[in-house]
């Protein structure tokens, strides 16, 4: 404990600032949680101190330990500029009450084909998947070596793209999605007979996410599931903390279990020691965001990262492209990966986020840089709150949460690597109203209403 604190005085002013405008924010925002806008801002503040106020304070201080005081003192004042320019921007969003998201319970969705459709959709893409990896269901729903083998995995797909690669990872991405709703069923069904079946769906396939090692998917899968439980269920405050405490632990747990397992396969954990023991020893990784910002801010002013003018965003926005279709599509981060990483066997040596403030800087520069992610999120959170006002209630609020559950994964980057389980579940979503409901609909009207000119009067009418 006293280490971390004299690590702590070792940091430069600006760190202290950004802190105080995460608790001061946060607080700040806890009122406005009746609004929708005051929920996402509750959210991103919680990001920017994990991915880039964690890091330094958690026995990594050699990492920051090679910069020079003046580069530590920028990087965390850019990122008190995001933190300010989210805050101001934010208001610019809708007011949508929070109370809109409990329109699912006065919407009896039971009555609609809603489970049957997600069920028969579930069985089409887990077929299709189970044929990839040779009708093997134990290897498609526990995938213990998917890490090592991805051969293994129903999704899998070459690191660089085939005429066919963006098929594959649209029906995985689709796949994430019906999972997702499989526990989000669960939650607001008043049927206890879908209510078992859905758990049992989730049981059965959630277990495939964490196999993978990939700790975005499985908050992808998850985390709607959890948000709305907490903002939909009329809980007393003090059962809200005891779920949020229990499943807090639960997926601490998960993600330890994940990060010690992944690379030498889940058949491991059968082998030598405990696995209690393995897990206790395993530590998270990947939450230094504030470090690839430094290295982002050191890389340009030495020269060796050009100011991109945007192109990552949109390298980023454009990836859905196939690269036999465009061969010269630029390989997006390539450049600052190669300065991170090095070169093994002719490639990148390994894949390097930018953050999100970081993406922000490497797009637009030090200045004007941090402020264009926040405007991002700002207009992804109008986004997401608009969603609720038309359309199916269910499908709209259990995208929302997708929506929401997603802005945790965007501090590492702004991307559609993360964005498509949005974007597909966004056009299930119109494909399911506009086939399936509208469908329902004309029918209902039929069944209702007056058979036009041929419909007979209520009362004898005599001719002459």
């Amino acid at each position: 404990m006293q280490g971390l604190f004299d690590r702590s005085f070792e940091l430069p002013t600006s760190y202290f600032v950004a802190v105080a405008l995460v608790v001061v924010l946060s607080v700040e925002a806890l009122p406005r949680l009746r609004q929708l806008r005051g929920v996402f801002s509750v959210v991103v503040y919680a990001t920017v101190a994990l991915w880039y106020l964690f890091d330094p304070l958690v026995g990594r201080e050699k990492n920051y330990n090679v910069f020079t005081p003046s580069e530590l003192e920028l990087a965390f004042a850019q990122i008190c500029i995001f933190l300010i320019s989210f805050r101001i921007l934010i208001e610019l969003s809708p007011k949508t009450p929070t109370v809109a998201l409990r329109k699912i319970e006065e919407f009896d969705f039971d009555r609609g084909p809603i489970v049957k459709v997600t069920v028969i959709a579930w069985a089409i893409l887990f077929t299709i998947g189970l044929a990839r990896v040779n009708f093997n269901p134990i290897t498609a729903l526990f995938p213990l070596d998917a890490r090592r083998n991805w051969e293994s995995y129903m999704w899998n797909r070459p690191r660089i793209g085939t005429t066919t690669s963006f098929l594959i990872s649209a029906l995985g991405y689709l796949y994430t999605v019906i999972c997702a709703f499989f526990g989000l069923l669960a939650v607001v069904t008043r049927r206890p007979g879908t209510r078992r079946l859905m758990i049992f769906l989730a049981m059965l396939t959630w277990p495939m996410f964490a196999l993978t090692g990939a700790r975005s998917t499985v908050l992808s899968v998850l985390g709607p599931t959890i948000l709305g439980v907490l903002l939909t269920k009329r809980w007393s405050p003090w059962k809200m903390t005891a779920f949020a405490v229990s499943i807090g632990l639960v997926i601490n747990l998960t993600m330890l279990a994940m990060i010690e397992f992944r690379n030498s396969g889940f058949h491991s954990a059968l082998d030598g020691e405990a696995i209690v023991t393995r897990i206790g020893r395993a530590k998270h990784l990947g939450f230094n965001m504030g470090e690839e910002l430094l290295y982002i801010n050191r890389y340009q002013n030495t020269g060796q990262l050009k100011v991109e003018m945007g192109m990552n965003y949109l390298g980023n926005l454009l990836n859905f492209i196939p690269r036999p279709i465009w061969p010269g599509k630029p390989f997006v981060g390539r450049e600052f990966a190669l300065l991170r990483t090095g070169l093994y066997r002719g490639d990148v040596a390994a894949t390097i986020s930018f953050g999100i403030v970081g993406q922000g800087v490497a797009n637009f520069g030090p200045w004007l840089g941090p402020a264009i992610p926040a405007l991002f999120l700002v207009l992804y959170c109008s986004w997401a709150i608009r969603l609720l006002n038309t359309g199916h209630i269910f499908l709209r609020c259990c995208l929302f949460f997708i929506a929401l559950a997603k802005v945790p994964n965007l501090g590492r980057d702004i991307t559609l690597f993360d964005l498509w389980i949005v974007v597909f579940g966004y056009i299930a979503t119109l494909m399911y109203e506009r086939l399936v409901e509208s469908r329902a609909a004309r029918r209902k009207k039929l069944i209702h209403s007056p058979r036009g000119s041929t419909a007979r009067p209520s009362h004898p009418v005599h001719y002459r």
